[in-house]
């Protein structure tokens, strides 16, 4: 599992093409998880990025488990199962940023 915090490191940095420095376009969606809950096992047929914009949150990898606080991001490969919890006591913020299939 590849955790990173923000200013830290890209982890959207495999997703660019071979003549493109800068970042390509890529889908980008918004969550809100109440305390308590979590977003279910889920698999993805492509590569995603999550950022915790603000709470506290307990991330669960192909079976693998990291803690994860405001500022801290998380690389999720793809076809592979994934589940994020809250564990804070106030709403968990996530933005995700989806890559393409073939990128990831």
């Amino acid at each position: 599992m590849t955790t990173a915090h923000a200013g830290e490191s890209d982890l959207t940095s495999g997703w660019r093409d071979g003549e493109s420095t800068g970042k390509i376009d890529f889908a980008v969606a918004t969550d809100k998880i109440a305390p308590g809950a979590s977003t279910g096992c889920r698999e993805s047929d492509a590569e995603q990025v999550l950022m915790v914009v603000e709470g506290s949150a307990r991330a669960y990898v192909d079976g693998e488990q990291t803690e994860l606080s405001r500022g801290s991001s998380l690389l999720i490969p793809p076809l592979v199962p994934h589940e994020v919890e809250n564990v804070g006591e106030s709403t968990l913020r996530l933005i995700t940023a989806v890559g393409d299939e073939q990128a990831a």
